[in-house]
This record gives structure tokens, sequence and C-alpha cells, in this order.
């Protein structure tokens, strides 16, 4: 519990300028440990205590004002108990609710604010705030720490590389694939696709160019992939992922005659939906990973308009194929 206080003491610090100190008396609480912050000639103190002990928890909150105003030399000081709920509470809350104590209530495992009494509104705001923001971290860092182990981003990428190893074999070249053999396993060519092999707008999505291509494309969806199927689950992601690609393909087909193949619309795809899912969830996750999002795009963009050979319709289709179908697949209970 300590742990998860000095978290929350510290995005109330980074979000609202509160400042961390420690307090000299225990006083019923879980952690000495509180943050501080001036307001109107007074200074506001936000103090946490377990809901869940055994016995009912007792704040002494006239003792914790004493000690606040003998620390920083203050004329009036307003302390804000957050109580701390996970799992084991038990009807607790409901306990605790009935006495009208005053406080918050804050679930420390989803991350969300059960109960508030007695409390001004823009301290209950700056809770939910942080709380959304630690809730949206979760999220992030679950898909982040669990990478490649997604059995779709996982499928996706081995479909890829046995597609590259056939594709080498025939070539008779590990590192550069022959454009004959590509065209024989499915590449995008608009005569073919106008005469009906309407599959090969699928089927490029899964055939690269050379060793090189393959690497650049299987980590950077080893990268992006995960966040978006844990988010949205492993139907939707992969909705996501070939809806993505039949646009890339279709953009490309309508808007350059060049041979094409590769995952790279795809993944602009999934990155469209990283978007749609920074824009959506920035109080929970923040507006650096937006930030992140939007340079990642506009980089990969100015790369693929600078580098010859380089299918910049189909990244671009990709990219608004992406997004339309997350935004329609797009869970507001997220």
């Amino acid at each position: 519990m300590e742990k998860y206080i000095k978290k929350f003491i510290q995005k109330l610090n980074e979000l609202f300028g509160y400042r961390i100190t420690e307090l000299e008396v225990k006083a019923g609480l879980a952690s000495n440990w509180c943050c501080i912050k001036a307001a109107g000639g007074q200074v506001q103190v936000i103090v946490f205590a377990e809901l869940c002990k055994e016995q009912p928890v007792h704040v002494d909150t006239g003792l914790i004002r004493e000690s606040v105003m003998r620390q920083t030399g203050a004329f009036g000081c307003e302390v804000v108990v957050i109580y701390l709920e996970d799992q084991n509470c038990q009807g607790k809350l409901e306990e605790f609710m009935g006495k009208s104590n005053q406080g918050i209530v804050l679930d420390t495992v989803k991350n969300e604010v059960l109960y508030y009494n007695g409390v001004g509104g823009n301290i209950v705001n700056e809770v939910v705030a942080c709380a959304n923001v630690m809730k949206g971290a979760n999220i992030m860092n679950k898909s982040r720490k669990s990478g490649i182990k997604w059995p779709v981003t996982t499928s996706l990428i081995a479909i890829n590389v046995a597609a590259y190893a056939v594709t080498a074999f025939l070539s008779q070249d590990l590192i550069n694939s022959n454009t004959d053999v590509l065209i024989l396993l499915g590449a995008k060519v608009n005569i073919l696709i106008a005469e009906g092999e309407y599959w090969r707008l699928v089927t490029c999505m899964f055939l690269h160019g050379g060793i090189f291509h393959l690497a650049v494309n299987m980590y950077s969806l080893y990268a992006v992939g995960p966040v978006i199927e844990n988010f949205f689950g492993k139907k939707k992601y992969l909705a996501i992922y070939f809806i993505s690609g039949i646009c890339a393909s279709l953009l490309s087909f309508y808007m350059t005659p060049d041979v094409s193949i590769g995952a790279s619309g795809a993944i602009f795809g999934v990155l469209g939906a990283c978007l749609v899912l920074a824009v959506k969830m920035k109080n929970r996750i923040g507006k650096e990973f937006l930030v992140n999002v939007i340079a990642v795009i506009a980089i990969n963009l100015f790369l693929g308009f600078s580098i010859a050979m380089i299918d910049n319709f189909g990244h671009i289709g990709g990219l608004l194929g992406g997004i339309a179908s997350s935004l329609i697949l797009f869970k507001n209970e997220k």
C-alpha cells in the first residue's frame, strides 16, 4: 500500500503542483507521506488511510492539522483523507458510507473514486484525474510487459516470417526477394487485380522485399500491436489490422501502378488505432502518449515521402483505415 500511496502522491505533484512531505505524526494513517498545497491563505493536505483494516479506522485530523501548521507555519489547514480500498474490503465501504464519514474512498485495484463526502469539488476532481491517469498507465504497462507473448501479434509475426521463408527459398536469396516470386505469391499487381485476382489485396500484406524490410515491419508490429490487442481484444484487433491492410492495398491500387507488398499499411492502421486510443483516453493515459503517437506517425510519413520505392499511398490508406475502424469499434467504458 505504501508503494501505491507514493505513486499517487507523485501524480498529484506532477499534475496539480502538490508538495510531497512527511508528517511528524501517524494519527491512524496508512503512511506518514502526504501532499500539501497552498490555497487561499491556508494549506490543503491530502493524507491516506486504509479502509480495509479489521478495526474501524480513526484518523485524527485535528492532530494532523496541528502538525502541518506547526511544520509549515500556516495559519489554516484543510485535511482531506483518502481511504484506500482493495478487493479484501468485504463490506467496509457500505459501513463507511452508513456512518457519513468525511473523505474520499479510492479503489486501488480499479483506480476509481467510489465515494466522497464533505470534500471540495476541486480536490475530488484532482483525485479523479490522478486515478484516471494511473488507470491508463496500468493499461499501457500491461501491454508493454506482455510484449510478443500476445497470441494474435505473435501469430501475425509468425505468418509474415513464414511467408518470407517461402519467398527466400523460391528466390534462392535470404537477403532480397525476387520480384517474380513476389508476384507469384500474391503481390499487389494492378492489372491482375483488375482481372479478378482480388485476393492479392490481402496476400500482399504478408510479403516483403527483403530481410531488412521484414525486420523493420515486424519490430514495429511487436512495438505497437500488443497495446491495441490488449485494449480492443483479439477479434477487434484482427479486424482493425485486416481492414487497415485492405484499405492500404485499395488506395495503392487506385493511386499508383507500382507492384506493392508489405505489412506496413496494416501497421500504420494499428498506429491509427493508437492515435484514436490516445485521443479518447488522454485523461487516463496522459498527453505524453498522444504526443508520442503523433510523432511516430509524422516521422514515418516523412520518411516514406523522403525515400524512393516506398508505397506512401499504402501507408496513408492503412492509417485512415485504422482510424476509421477503431473509431467504430471503440467502447467508452474502456
